[in-house]
């Protein structure tokens, strides 16, 4: 059973780190934090921005779509519960705060559940939830067998997504615009596979981890998924064969007049 939400979690990780290095945390900094953890994501397609304290704050909403409701100030909130204290104007964990951040910690580490986020097509968030996610790997190679040129675009836009690898379905037709969008960032590539070599979509960090996403980019908003992360073991694994691949894939000026085989998506 979880005991406090992610966002929880993650501001009192951070109250935790700022006290372990002697620092000092003002309760404006504590509420900055909670509100806008990471940086906005903006969108210039769909004119949106995201980040993980606007999306959760966002799943607090009613069913009818009413107002968001939740507006409480983390330094409330926290203390409301007794897991933080203020003094000298500075942010302190309580004995309290501390069992919970060890108890949810703990959680995470024998948790029987790997998924970290949850696809949900009636969700209206769930695209940037997904782009929010992909954004926090760092500089990646997104893998992806049925890239549509609008899934590239929002791709292009997320700086640290490096490197695109899709299938040659439909390549031929989508090659104008995926130069396009290529032209739009100068460290920004989009290559091709045969379109039976790939199945999986994943998120491959230079840094060595992995995410799997469970459903392709273009119908998240139209089926059910997950998006998981690989164990080491399997996060090399990925990361060794998926280089390879990468390397054996064909820039977009090869592509050839028999390009023009059409697969379903899935």
């Amino acid at each position: 059973m979880m005991i406090i939400d992610d966002l929880s979690h993650l501001v009192l990780t951070y109250i935790a780190a700022v006290e372990s290095c002697g620092g000092k945390l003002s309760v404006e900094a504590l509420n900055a934090y909670g509100k806008q953890p990471e940086r906005i994501i903006f969108n210039d397609m769909y004119a949106g921005q995201a980040g993980r304290g606007v999306l959760i704050s966002a799943q607090v909403s009613s069913e009818n779509d009413e107002p968001w409701i939740s507006d409480e100030a983390f330094d409330r909130f926290l203390s409301r519960l007794h897991w933080i204290e203020v003094s000298d104007g500075a942010v302190h964990l309580t004995q309290l705060g501390k069992a919970v951040l060890e108890a949810a910690n703990s959680a995470n580490l024998e948790g029987d559940s790997t998924i970290e986020v949850l696809i949900d097509p009636s969700n209206q968030f769930a695209y940037a939830q997904v782009m929010n996610k992909i954004a926090q790997v760092g500089e990646s190679l997104v893998v992806d067998p049925y890239l549509s040129a609008e899934t590239a675009i929002d791709l292009a836009q997320i700086h640290t997504v490096k490197r695109v690898l899709t299938g040659d379905r439909n390549i031929r037709k989508l090659q104008g615009r995926f130069s396009i969008v290529m032209r739009s960032r100068s460290d920004f590539e989009i290559r091709y596979l045969d379109q039976k070599s790939l199945h999986d979509r994943y998120v491959i960090s230079e840094a060595g981890s992995v995410i799997v996403l469970g459903s392709s980019l273009n119908s998240i908003a139209h089926r059910q998924g997950v998006i998981t992360p690989l164990d080491r073991m399997g996060s090399k694994f990925i990361s060794e064969a998926y280089e390879k691949l990468w390397q054996q894939s064909s820039l977009l000026n090869d592509v050839s007049e028999s390009k023009e085989t059409d697969f379903p998506a899935s």
